[in-house]
């Protein structure tokens, strides 16, 4: 055993490999956990007021037992730019923030008012946002990360497990920032994101007083991290609670110029290939069993073809879409007692007509924004140039192609199966 050490004592990779050992090895066990030093970020959301930046992020601290709510913190501070509102973040907590496990960013209507794609290269040029990270809108977004947690506390859903269960109802998808980016860049100058919204929730005057003495002391201080900080949440988040109704934000540019609410969404839903659930809410509707009523009808299922060409060098776009329905509400004030067997049954034209008339009022407002703001909310120019390039290239040696926009000329025509 002597004669071995000896050999392995005149072997210098031994020497300095023992060396390593000896200087690196109790800095090694006493170093704390990568968990300890990293901050691992679920959400992040963006507020701007009076020239400030407001970042608030959705830490994720597993716990044993419990819901995933359970695991949710929320901090939030404020800065002159995102960096200086990272960076105090950052030294307040004593832990390197990761954007590494984001699934969604969230930026308020102020935010908006910029452009989007500064504050997206910020995170994804300086701190390693993936480009999966899906982007949504609200009027505050830190309202809506601390109604998040109340929501993933009471029904273990988080807010992406909202958007992506109701992908049939109302079609979102391609809303992450490498989508956002490809539209940014692209001839296709819109872009969709939705628009979340808060209602009050019943307890909302006892809890909003808890909070508002607390809010804004929280996102300043240390006490954020703090038990007294996630007391403080939780009250203020049960005083509003998520609501998303189908509403969305169009984009232009990375800046905001329309926010449609789940009643006007109507007609975007309904040229909307991935769409094939809903309802058409229809007011003052007579037919022949009812008088001025309010007539809710539910759509069972949906298809949609579409068809581009070129009609004396204008471009035509075409809408055929398919409809089965049933009648799934009436109230009317002036009932027949007689037809209450046959009423929730049967329904005739003049309640179609109404509902043609919706959808197209709909898509009407939808084509005004377009022209007015010279966005491209149907896709006229790529779609127009794929289908018919020889024509487009036509229509582009003498006009500008921005101008499809304007003279492009939408058509909807409907067939409607009805179950009885």
């Amino acid at each position: 055993m002597a004669k071995l050490f000896k050999k392995l004592a005149k072997s210098k990779s031994i020497l300095i490999f023992s060396l390593f050992i000896i200087l690196f090895l109790p800095s090694t066990i006493y170093l704390p956990a990568e968990s300890s030093r990293r901050l691992v970020v679920s959400a992040v959301g963006v507020d701007k007021t009076n020239n400030e930046i407001e970042l608030s992020v959705l830490m994720v601290i597993p716990k044993s037992g419990g819901n995933i709510g359970n695991n949710y913190q929320l901090i939030s501070k404020k800065g002159k730019t995102l960096a200086e509102a990272l960076n105090k973040m950052g030294t307040a907590i004593g832990k390197h923030i990761s954007f590494a496990h984001c699934e969604l960013i969230i930026a308020s209507t102020n935010v908006l008012e910029e452009d989007l794609a500064i504050y997206l290269d910020f995170f994804t040029r300086t701190n390693n946002l993936t480009s999966n990270a899906d982007l949504i809108c609200a009027t505050n977004a830190k309202e809506v990360l601390e109604a998040n947690i109340s929501v993933s506390k009471e029904f273990a859903l988080n807010l992406k497990d909202i958007l992506t269960n109701n992908k049939k109802a109302t079609g979102i998808e391609n809303i992450n920032v490498d989508d956002f980016f490809k539209n940014y860049l692209s001839n296709n100058n819109s872009y969709i994101i939705p628009y979340i919204t808060l209602e009050e929730s019943n307890n909302s005057q006892t809890s909003n007083t808890s909070s508002s003495q607390t809010g804004n002391e929280g996102s300043e201080n240390m006490n954020e991290s703090s038990g007294n900080q996630s007391q403080n949440q939780t009250k203020e988040s049960q005083s509003k609670t998520l609501a998303y109704d189908g509403s969305f934000c169009i984009l232009k540019d990375g800046v905001v110029i329309s926010i449609i609410n789940g009643d006007e969404a109507l007609g975007m839903n309904m040229i909307n290939k991935h769409v094939n659930k809903g309802l058409i809410q229809l007011k003052n509707v007579t037919d022949k069993h009812y008088k001025n009523a309010d007539v809710t009808l539910e759509i069972l299922d949906k298809k949609v073809s579409q068809n581009f060409q070129y009609i004396n060098g204008i471009p035509y776009i075409t809408y055929d879409i398919f409809l089965f329905v049933k009648l799934e509400e009436v109230f009317s004030k002036e009932f027949d007692e007689e037809s209450l067997n046959t009423v929730f049954d049967i329904f005739g034209d003049e309640t179609l007509t109404e509902a043609v008339n919706t959808i197209n009022s709909s898509i009407a407002n939808l084509i005004n924004i377009s022209k007015t703001y010279d966005v491209d909310i149907f896709n006229v120019v790529n779609q127009t140039r794929a289908h018919n390039f020889k024509e487009y290239k036509n229509y582009t040696k003498s006009k500008d192609k921005s101008s499809l926009i304007d003279n492009a000329i939408i058509v909807c025509n409907y067939e409607f199966a009805i179950r009885n």
